[in-house]
C-alpha cells in the first residue's frame, strides 16, 4: 500500500525540477523510504549490492550530495534551498541544480533526472548512466567498463589488499559475486563526469572507480576498505583514510613499497611528523607529498603490530561526522587511539620510531658487481653490462661522454599492444611494442616502471639516500642492483636507450 502511494506521488511529478524538490521535501521531512523511490531501482540496487553502510547517510547512493550535511540548517531556517528549472533534453534526461544558501555563501549540486517510461522521472546515478552501454570485462574481484584495461591486474591488487586486511571468507565471497566497478575513461572525460580535473576518484556511492589511469591502486583500495568495514561514518581523519589507501595501494603512480621507504625516510628525518598529521586541517595543510606516504607507514606499522583487527578499531576510532572529526584535537586523537588499541599513545609513537630505524630492503640497491659473463648492451654513448642473479639484477652502467642518462627497457617484441600512456610519457618518439619493465637511470636517481601497471615499482634517489657507490666518475659511470621482486626478466629482449 505505502509503495503505491510512493509510485502516484513520483508519477504525479511532470517536470525534472519538481521531482528534486518532492526528493528535498521527503529527505527534510526525515521520510527516507520516500526519498529513495525518488530514484531508478536499478540505481538503488548497484548502491547497495555490497552490503555497505554509512551509519551518518541513510542514502548511500546520494552520499556525495551536500544536502544531507546541511539538513540541520536547513530545518532550523539558518539554510535555505531552491531548484533550478532547465527544460528536459531531447534524450529524456536533464540536470537540475540544487542551490543551498547559508550566511550568504552559496553551495550548487547537480542532479541527473531521467524519465523512466511515458510519466515518470527519477534521480539518476551519473555514473551508472556512464557505464549503461559499455560493455564488460568481468574479472574475479572486479568488473570494468570503458578504456581497455587489465583485468588480471587488478584483480592481483584487490586480493593482495583482502589479503593484508585479512578478510573474512564470506566477504570475500560477497565481492567475488558482485564486484567492485572499475570505469576507465579518458582525462577529458573523467574530469567532465567527476566535474573536477583529477586522475580519478572513487565513487562510493556505486562502489566504482572512475580513472583515467588503467590500474588506479589507491582508489580501488578506498573501495576495498569500506567493502572491509562494511558499516562506518562517512567520514575519517585522513591520517588513517589516505594512509591506509596509500599502504594498500600506493600513489600517484608509485608503488607502496617505494612510498613505504619514502615515509620511513621523511618520519626518520623528521621531516614530518606523527603529531603534524593527527590533526585534519593540519595533515591538509601540508604537502601531500609529505603526508600519504608517511601516513601509510604509520598505517603499516598499526597493521604490523597490532593486527588487522586493530588497524580496524583505529580506523573507526577515527571516524565520524565531517562536523565531528574536524573539530578534533592532538590530544583528543591521542586518547581516540590510545582507546583503540588499548596502549598508552606514547608507547605507540616509541614503537613507530622503533618501526622505521629497522631496515627495509631497497627495491634498488645502490651497489653491486656484475660477473664475466654478464650481458652487454651498448650504443655509440652508451654501454651496460646487466647480471642477472638470484640476489638481483645488476646493471653497470657507462657513458662515453657526458653524464650516464638512459634506460634499459625490458620486452618489445609485440606490436599489437595498444598504446601506453606512461611509456609515451617516458619516449615520445618512441612506439611503445609492448614493452613490460622500464630502468630509468641518471646520476640522480633510478626509478623502475612496470608498465603493465604503469606505476613505479622501485626507486634510488641520491637526494633521498646519498652513497658514494652509485655514481661514479663525475656521473659517467653508475653501479646498482635491481630487486628480484621487481620482474626483471633476462630472457626477454633488452633494449639501451640513451
Amino acid at each position: 500500500m505505502l509503495a503505491a502511494a510512493l509510485l502516484s506521488l513520483v508519477l504525479g511529478v511532470t517536470t525534472p525540477a519538481d521531482l528534486v524538490r518532492t526528493y528535498v521535501r521527503y529527505v527534510l521531512a526525515g521520510d527516507d523510504v520516500a526519498a529513495a523511490g525518488c530514484w531508478r531501482e536499478a540505481d538503488l540496487v548497484s548502491s547497495r549490492r555490497l552490503g555497505i553502510r554509512y551509519v551518518d547517510q541513510p542514502l548511500k547512493i546520494d552520499g556525495d550530495s551536500p544536502l544531507w550535511r546541511a539538513v540541520g540548517a536547513l530545518r532550523d531556517g539558518a539554510a535555505t534551498w531552491a531548484v533550478s528549472s532547465p527544460a528536459p533534453v531531447t534524450d529524456g534526461s536533464a540536470v537540475v541544480e540544487l542551490s543551498l544558501q547559508s550566511g550568504g555563501q552559496e553551495i550548487r549540486h547537480p542532479y541527473r533526472v531521467v524519465r523512466e517510461g511515458e510519466r515518470a522521472w527519477r534521480l539518476a546515478s551519473p555514473v551508472m548512466l556512464e557505464m549503461a552501454s559499455l560493455p564488460a570485462d568481468t574479472g574475479t574481484y572486479v568488473v570494468a567498463r570503458g578504456r581497455t584495461v587489465e583485468i588480471a591486474v587488478l584483480d592481483s591488487c584487490v586480493a593482495a589488499m583482502t589479503k593484508q586486511l585479512e578478510f573474512p571468507p564470506s566477504r570475500l565471497g560477497e565481492i567475488k559475486r558482485v564486484k567492485l566497478g572499475y570505469l576507465a575513461m579518458s582525462a577529458d572525460e573523467v574530469e567532465q563526469l567527476v566535474g573536477a580535473p583529477t586522475v580519478g576518484v572513487a565513487n562510493l556511492q556505486q562502489d566504482v572507480v572512475v580513472t583515467s589511469h588503467p590500474c588506479h591502486a589507491h582508489e580501488l583500495a578506498h573501495l576495498v576498505v569500506n567493502a572491509w568495514l562494511g558499516e562506518m561514518p562517512l567520514f575519517t581523519l585522513p591520517l588513517l583514510q589516505e594512509g591506509i589507501a596509500t599502504d594498500l595501494g600506493g600513489r600517484w603512480g608509485r608503488h607502496p613499497r617505494v612510498l613505504d621507504r619514502v615515509g620511513r625516510t621523511s618520519l626518520a628525518d623528521r621531516i614530518v611528523s606523527l603529531d603534524d598529521m593527527l590533526v585534519r586541517a593540519d595533515f591538509q595543510a601540508l604537502s601531500a607529498d609529505l603526508t600519504y606516504p608517511a601516513a601509510a607507514v604509520f598505517v603499516g606499522y598499526v597493521r604490523e603490530r597490532f593486527g588487522a583487527a586493530g588497524l580496524r578499531a583505529a580506523y573507526l576510532a577515527c571516524s565520524g561526522t565531517a562536523t565531528k572529526v574536524s573539530s578534533w584535537s592532538r590530544e583528543e586523537v591521542k586518547a581516540l587511539l590510545t582507546d583503540a588499541l588499548d596502549v598508552d599513545f606514547d608507547d605507540v609513537a616509541r614503537g613507530l620510531s622503533a618501526y622505521i630505524s629497522t631496515a627495509v630492503d631497497p627495491e634498488v640497491r645502490p651497489s653491486g658487481a656484475v660477473s664475466p659473463h654478464a650481458r652487454r648492451v651498448a650504443t655509440d654513448s652508451l654501454t651496460a653490462a646487466i647480471d642477472f642473479e638470484s640476489s638481483g639484477t645488476v646493471f653497470w652502467i657507462r657513458a662515453e661522454g657526458g653524464d650516464a642518462r638512459g634506460a634499459v627497457l625490458f620486452g618489445g617484441a609485440d606490436d599489437t599492444i595498444a598504446r601506453n600512456d606512461l611509456f609515451a610519457e617516458h619516449f615520445p618518439e618512441r612506439p611503445f611494442r609492448g614493452e613490460t619493465i622500464g630502468v630509468l637511470f641518471s646520476p640522480d636517481e633510478v626509478k623502475v616502471y612496470d608498465y603493465r601497471l604503469q606505476m613505479l615499482v622501485g626507486l634510488h634517489s641520491q637526494g633521498f639516500w646519498p652513497t658514494a657507490t652509485f655514481a661514479r666518475e663525475q656521473g659517467r659511470a653508475l653501479r646498482f642492483t635491481v630487486s628480484p621482486d621487481l620482474g626483471l626478466d633476462g630472457g626477454l629482449p633488452m633494449s639501451l636507450v640513451p
